[in-house]
C-alpha cells in the first residue's frame, strides 16, 4: 500500500489491517506536526517563554498503538529535520509488521520500535517526546494520563476518539461520564459539545500535574474527533481552568437554544511591573437558569450537559501556519490536501465566536415560517451589527456573536 511517501506491506486477513478511511486523519496529522515543528523552532530562535526548546533537545515523536507502523514511517519521511520516531505496540504480530515496513522504507536510522504496553511505556518516559500521537480504536481516555506526563513542556498531544456514540449522543451518558467526566448533549451541536467534553477531560487530567492546555485544532471528522493540543507547565494558568469550563442547559427537544454556566470566576489585577495577580471566587449563577427547567424561547424541557471546555477550540496563528504548510512543498505528498484546505477555511471562521451554533431550519419549525437562505440571514445579522460564520460540525449551521433575542428577531 502506498500512502504519502510511505510504502507498507499488509498481510491479507491478518491481525494488522490498513484503514483507508483514516487517510484524511493521517494527512491532517502530518500537516499539523509539520506546522507545529515550524512554530516551535521559531519560538526557540526567539527564546520565547512558550518555546519547547526543540532546537536544543531535538524533535521526537511517539506513535502510540502503532499497528503497521504507517504513521511512524510517514512522519520519518514527510517531516524534515525530525530526530527520531518511536513506534510502540503490545502485539507481536504488529511489531513484526513494523520491523518489516521500517526496512522496506529505509528509515531504520530514524524509527525505533518497542514491544511494550503503551501506557506503561509512556509512564516510564517522563517529558521525553515533542509529539505524542494517540490513535486508538475507540476512546483515548485510558491513555491520557500517561501521555500527558510523557510530552515535553511545550509539546504537542494528538488525540483521536472514535467512540462518537459515547461523547456525541444521549445513548450512553453514564459511559461518557465514566470516561470523560461529562454528560453529552443530544442537540444539533452534540459533536461540538463532545469535542469540548474530550478537551475538558484532557485539561483536567493535565491540571493535576500543573500543566495547562492550548488547543491548536480540535475537529469532528466523519465518525471521530481529532484534537491537537499543546501542553505547557504553568501552575498559574491551571488555576484559571474553572473560567474556561462550563455546564450547559440545552433545549434538545425544542428550538435548540442553550444557556452557559461558567464554573469559575477570576479577576485580574495588573501591576506596574507588568505582572498580574488574580482573585479567585466561586461563580455566580446565571440568572437565565431560574426558568423552572423550561426553555425561555419555546417552553420545552431543558437538559444538562457538561462539564466541558468553554474557550476556543482552535488557534488562529496555528491555522494560518497550517494553511501555508498544506499549500507549500510539505503539502505535496498529502492526497487529501484539498479537503484539508476546506476544513481549515471553515474552522478559521469559528475562532471569532463562542461555543455552539444554531440551525435556521430548526428555528423555522418552532415559529412556523419558511427557512430563510443562510446568506440572507447572515446579511441581516450583519445589518444589525453582528458577525456570523459557519461550523465544520454541521452543514447548514450558523455561528454568531448575536444574543438569542436578536437571532429570533432575525428569523421573524
Amino acid at each position: 500500500v502506498q500512502e504519502g511517501l510511505a510504502r507498507i506491506i499488509i498481510q491479507r486477513d491478518g491481525e494488522v489491517f490498513y484503514n483507508p478511511i483514516q487517510i484524511f486523519n493521517r494527512d491532517l496529522t502530518v500537516a499539523a506536526i509539520n506546522s507545529f515543528k515550524i512554530l516551535a523552532e521559531k519560538e526557540a530562535q526567539k527564546g520565547t517563554p512558550n518555546s519547547s526548546k526543540t532546537e536544543r533537545v531535538g524533535f521526537s515523536i511517539l506513535d502510540a498503538l502503532s499497528a503497521s507502523g504507517l504513521r511512524a514511517i510517514r512522519y520519518a519521511l514527510e517531516i524534515p529535520g525530525l530526530n527520531s520516531v518511536t513506534a510502540v505496540d503490545n502485539s507481536t504480530t504488529s511489531i513484526l509488521e513494523i520491523q518489516r515496513n521500517i526496512e522496506v522504507n529505509g528509515v531504520t536510522a530514524k524509527v525505533d520500535y518497542v514491544y511494550d504496553d503503551t501506557v506503561a511505556f509512556m509512564h516510564s518516559r517522563s517529558r521525553e517526546f515533542s509529539v505524542i500521537d494517540l490513535d486508538p480504536y475507540g476512546s483515548a481516555a485510558p491513555f491520557l494520563d500517561a501521555a500527558i506526563t510523557a510530552v515535553k513542556d511545550g509539546g504537542l498531544l494528538c488525540v483521536t476518539c472514535t467512540d462518537a456514540a459515547v461523547w456525541a449522543s444521549s445513548a450512553y451518558p453514564e459511559k461518557c461520564f465514566a470516561l470523560y467526566g461529562g454528560i453529552p448533549s443530544k442537540g444539533d451541536y452534540s459533536h461540538e459539545a463532545g469535542i469540548r467534553i474530550i478537551l475538558h477531560a484532557i485539561a483536567t487530567c493535565a491540571a493535576r500535574y500543573g500543566i495547562t492546555v492550548d488547543p491548536l485544532l480540535c475537529v469532528k471528522i466523519d465518525f471521530y474527533a481529532r484534537l491537537f493540543v499543546r501542553l505547557r507547565h504553568s501552575p498559574l494558568a491551571v488555576k484559571l481552568l474553572g473560567q474556561s469550563s462550563m455546564v450547559v442547559y440545552t433545549c434538545d427537544e425544542g428550538c435548540g437554544s442553550w444557556t452557559q454556566q461558567s464554573l469559575g470566576s477570576a479577576k485580574a489585577k495588573n501591576h506596574e511591573t507588568g505582572s498580574s495577580t488574580y482573585k479567585f471566587a466561586r461563580p455566580t449563577l446565571n440568572a437565565q437558569f431560574s426558568t423552572g427547567g423550561r426553555c425561555l424561547h419555546c417552553g420545552s424541557r431543558l437538559s444538562l450537559a457538561g462539564p466541558m471546555y468553554a474557550a476556543d477550540l482552535h488557534n488562529s496563528e496555528f491555522i494560518a501556519l497550517m494553511q501555508k504548510t498544506v499549500n507549500g512543498e510539505l503539502g505535496k505528498p498529502l492526497r487529501t490536501r484539498k479537503r484539508i484546505n476546506g476544513l481549515l477555511v471553515t474552522v478559521k471562521q469559528e475562532i471569532e465566536f463562542g461555543p455552539f451554533f444554531f440551525l435556521p431550519n430548526r428555528l423555522a419549525k418552532v415559529i412556523r415560517c419558511p427557512t430563510p437562505p443562510l446568506w440572507a440571514l447572515q446579511e441581516f445579522l450583519l445589518q444589525l451589527g453582528y458577525t456570523s460564520g459557519r461550523s465544520h460540525c454541521r452543514p447548514g449551521s450558523i455561528k454568531t456573536d448575536a444574543p438569542w433575542h436578536v437571532i429570533w428577531e432575525a428569523m421573524r
